[in-house]
């Protein structure tokens, strides 16, 4: 009898450590996925923020003055 609830449980554990695994596997997928799409909208922000900054020098003739980035450095375009 002891050898049957053995193997019983042994074949449980192994099933649900394989379920647990491809759950895993597919929150995975799902994560990664919507870290592409975070990184693809960060990406355009970017762009789009250079766009702005490009468009800013041209009108001010060449000379703009951006302030300071992330890292207070100051930034400027002559």
């Amino acid at each position: 009898m002891y050898q049957f609830t053995d193997m019983l449980f042994a074949k449980t554990n192994i099933l649900m450590g394989q379920l647990k695994h491809e759950i895993g596997r597919a929150a995975g997928s799902r994560n990664l996925q919507a870290r592409g799409i975070a990184q693809k909208r960060r990406g355009r922000r970017h762009t789009e923020r250079v766009d702005r900054i490009h468009q800013a020098i041209l009108e001010q003739g060449g000379a703009y003055d951006l302030g300071r980035d992330r890292r207070a450095h100051l930034i400027r375009f002559q």
